[in-house]
Parts: C-alpha cells; sequence; structure tokens
C-alpha cells in the first residue's frame, strides 16, 4: 500500500512543493474508502471536502430530468476532484461515485484554503488543475452540441490510444477502461448507437474488438471521422 506522503507526491496539484508543505498538507488529509458503486458525494450536498483518489476510479455524472446518466468526467488515480466547489464554498455541482473499490484522500475545505493563502506554488497548481478541467468540459460540450457520435467515439479511442496504447503487428491495442453502457452515457448517447457505430468501424476495417479489447487499425481514418468526416 502507498504511503499517504507517496499518493501526494504522486499528485500533479502538489508537484513542486518542498518535504514541509507535503507534510502540512499530509496533516490535513482523511483516507477513505469506497466500494464499487458507493457514493462520494451527490448533486447540491454541500461541498465541504474536495479529493485526491489514489487508486480505483470515479465517475462524476449527472442525471437529466428524464433520468438519464450523463458522465462528466472519469477520475484515474492521482487526479483530483470537486475543488472548485470546496474553493467557491457552496454545493457539489454533480454526483461522485467509486466505479470500482476505491481509495481517497478527503481534504476539509476551510482548513485548505487556510493552507492556499500560505502557499503560493499550492494556489499556481490548483489554477493550472482547474484550467484542466475547464478545457474537458469545453471540449465535451463543443462534441456533444457540434459532432456525431462517430466522432465523440472516435476521438474518445484515440485519446485512450494516446494515454496508453500498445503497438502491435496489427495496429495499436487498447482496453475500453469502462464498460459500454458507462462509455454511451460519457459520450452523450444510448447503449444501441453506440453498439452500432462500433459495429460500423468493425466493418469498415478501421477497428478489431473482442470483448473491451480494442485493435485500431487505422489511425488517420479514425482522425479524420474525429474531426468530423461521415463514418
Amino acid at each position: 500500500m502507498k504511503s499517504l506522503e507517496e499518493s501526494l507526491r504522486k499528485s500533479p496539484l502538489f508537484a513542486g512543493l518542498s518535504p514541509q508543505d507535503i507534510r502540512d498538507i499530509e496533516s490535513l488529509a482523511v483516507v477513505k474508502e469506497y466500494n464499487k458503486g458507493e457514493t462520494l458525494f451527490s448533486e447540491g450536498d454541500p461541498a465541504r471536502h474536495f479529493y485526491i483518489l489514489v487508486s480505483g476510479k470515479v465517475k462524476l455524472y449527472k442525471i437529466s430530468a428524464e433520468g438519464k446518466q450523463h458522465i462528466l468526467h472519469l477520475i484515474s488515480p492521482g487526479g483530483d476532484f470537486a475543488i472548485a466547489a470546496v474553493y467557491v464554498k457552496k454545493f457539489y455541482p454533480a454526483n461522485a461515485e467509486a466505479m470500482e473499490q476505491s481509495r481517497v484522500l478527503a481534504f476539509r475545505g476551510e482548513d485548505f484554503l487556510y493552507l492556499i493563502g500560505r502557499k503560493p506554488k499550492l494556489a499556481m497548481n490548483i489554477i493550472i488543475s482547474l484550467s484542466g478541467f475547464l478545457h474537458s468540459f469545453a471540449q465535451m460540450v463543443e462534441d456533444l452540441a457540434l459532432k456525431e457520435v462517430s466522432a465523440r467515439l472516435a476521438r474518445y479511442l484515440l485519446n485512450l490510444a494516446a494515454a496508453g496504447g500498445r503497438q502491435t503487428s496489427a495496429g495499436i491495442e487498447i482496453t475500453l477502461d469502462i464498460r459500454k453502457t458507462q462509455l454511451a452515457a460519457r459520450l452523450g448517447t444510448v447503449s444501441e448507437t453506440l453498439s452500432r457505430t462500433l459495429g460500423k468501424m468493425k466493418r469498415n476495417g478501421l477497428i478489431k474488438m473482442s470483448k473491451n479489447r480494442i485493435i485500431i487499425l487505422d489511425r488517420d481514418a479514425l482522425e479524420e471521422i474525429s474531426h468530423g468526416k461521415k463514418l
């Protein structure tokens, strides 16, 4: 099991901080464990804590008036979330749920805000983190408003390939990091449409599939589709 200090040092939020800074932050952290499907917080709850994911996976999502779930963001180990809500001292704007057994570091908002005022480097890291979230959400809004499901899916597969794809003789091998129902929610569509789109990509020779493993056979074609070319 990672030590608390090691987990803090691996978070981009605390990059470049001194050992004493890390120790000060460590004194504020509380380790929490969540089982798969367990809720960390719900939309509308008072934003009293923000989190850093140590292990596992967490999804941030909203529920539409029709009851449809839309995944806003997937948090991987090292990622922080809910800091903006804590910073403005309001309410959580979305729901957070553990997608598998997960361990997080929870920070009480008031304590952490006091620390930020004393450590300019930490404040700068937070600005960078929030900028990354803003860019991600801006891209999501653009994709949902302007791009077809095939373009959104192509971009998602290419991002997975860039993050951890393995080059093979056949192509770039990737593993879907979430179930297809969750991927559909992430892309703002339904499972049936996602399955049809994957099937068409397979028939057109762009990918091979075996359960949650995908081999990208034609990366250039996926790039073109991600920019709006019809599938």
